[in-house]
């Protein structure tokens, strides 16, 4: 498996939690790190790797080093800020019985930190812990599972991406085949470190923006009508596009109503950035979105 890690405070837990499952499942595993930080509570154990980055990097150069060297036959991406949850080997294998697949995990959220948890629900709506297992068109990457044979085959990422490069992956290995399929049984808790409502609205912008790229570069994997890659029609209609999604949260995830009074209002804003973001992108094609949390990236 594959950590991508720009100084995350959590990833020596990671990794120790990781062997302990390992270890209680029957599982062998290997564990890369790749990145900057202070690792030193990372365990001593010839399981785990770890590759510092000599120059700044953003996580899809890092994942592609993992990736390059493993020679397991499935790799997992996890991301520096994710705990894996309870059965976790299991319920990764148990995504391949039927054959190949791409398998993408769920989130749970911890409940003590508001703006974490506020983040959460705001921007990974779509792979929050409780929505039923499907077939998805994309996948993000903060839990990715599959044949390391599907992800060398398209190439790995495109590291012209700095942000999104999860949503250009999956289109393609779901444009070669590849089953994708969101999976609510790999749980991870999701501890985004540094959240606030000013980073809420600059992801929105970053994240309107680099999807609006993919869905054009493959509009096939996103089936949305022509109109919504209109800018006019992005921007005018941001604020109906805002109170759509607001009510759908709401509607889709009755366990995180009691944050809804106070997560609202960057609820809202986070989309009216999206919509913003996505409409600047239209204008202007070539522009490069960076991901908020991973300025300086190393």
């Amino acid at each position: 498996m594959v950590i991508p890690c720009h100084h995350e405070p959590f990833v020596g837990e990671i990794a120790r939690l990781l062997l302990e499952r390992a270890r209680a499942e029957g599982v062998v595993i290997d564990v890369v790190i790749v990145g900057a930080g202070d690792f030193s509570d990372l365990p001593a154990h010839p399981g785990v790797r770890l590759l510092r980055t000599e120059h700044p990097r953003w996580p899809g150069p890092k994942r592609n080093r993992g990736l390059s060297m493993s020679r397991a036959p499935y790799v997992l991406f996890l991301d520096g800020d994710c705990l894996p949850g309870p059965g976790f080997f299991a319920s990764l294998l148990a995504t391949q019985r039927d054959g190949p697949a791409i398998a993408g995990g769920a989130v749970d959220s911890p409940w003590g930190d508001f703006w974490s948890t506020a983040y959460n629900l705001i921007c990974l709506r779509e792979y929050l812990s409780g929505l039923p297992a499907s077939f998805r068109r994309t996948l993000p990457s903060f839990c990715l599972f599959g044949p390391r044979e599907a992800f060398s085959a398209v190439g790995g990422f495109d590291e012209s991406w700095t942000v999104g490069e999860d949503l250009d992956l999956t289109a393609r290995l779901g444009a070669t085949g590849s089953i994708l399929r969101f999976e609510p049984a790999i749980r991870v808790l999701h501890r985004p470190a540094g959240r606030s409502f000013t980073r809420i609205l600059r992801n929105g912008w970053a994240h309107g923006g680099t999807s609006m790229r993919a869905r054009a570069q493959y509009p096939e994997a996103f089936g949305a009508p022509r109109i919504s890659r209109n800018p006019v029609a992005l921007a005018l209609g941001a604020p109906l596009v805002a109170v759509y999604y607001a009510f759908r949260t709401w509607l889709q995830h009755p366990d995180y109503r009691g944050l809804f009074p106070a997560a609202l209002p960057a609820m809202l804003v986070f989309r009216l950035a999206w919509c913003y973001g996505a409409a600047w992108n239209r204008l202007r094609p070539a522009q490069v979105f960076h991901p908020v949390a991973n300025r300086g990236a190393s």
